[in-house]
């Protein structure tokens, strides 16, 4: 049986796993082109995921989604104060699931379970996906 709280957790270590990688990043904030995103992109796609996931769940208990703009990103300093913002709409919505709310049905993709269990472990996933991307970019950037 799934727990709401150890997946709460999971998601909260995996962000600052994420978020640490991206601090400490070897490459160009603004760098990346294309098909080879740089850290700037890497974050807002982070960003603006994190807003689908909470949308996905908040559809389901609510009716209700939340519009975001991932704005310029200028630079980390400013990308870390709209991650406070995102965390802060994400937790009103992840905190307000209760443990009968995890098998309520979210369309989902991949190998995800279509409920909401299923949105809170991609939303865990999708953090270390990530910083395993912006892990590589320093790789490219030590060669």
């Amino acid at each position: 049986m799934e727990n709401i709280e150890e997946l709460r957790l999971a998601i909260e270590v995996n962000r600052e796993y994420f978020t640490n990688a991206l601090k400490n990043s070897e490459a160009e904030w603004n760098s990346g082109n294309g098909d080879r995103w740089g850290p700037k992109a890497i974050f807002a796609h982070v960003l603006d995921t994190e807003i689908w996931y909470s949308n996905r769940i908040s559809e389901v208990l609510t009716n209700t989604t939340h519009t975001w703009e991932t704005g310029s990103l200028s630079n980390l300093d400013h990308a870390m104060q709209l991650q406070q913002e995102v965390i802060t709409l994400v937790n009103s919505v992840f905190s307000s699931i209760e443990q009968g709310d995890l098998k309520k049905y979210v369309e989902m993709y991949r190998e995800y379970s279509h409920d909401i269990a299923g949105v809170l472990h991609a939303s865990a996933d999708h953090f270390i996906d990530h910083m395993q991307q912006i892990n590589s970019l320093n790789s490219a950037v030590c060669d």
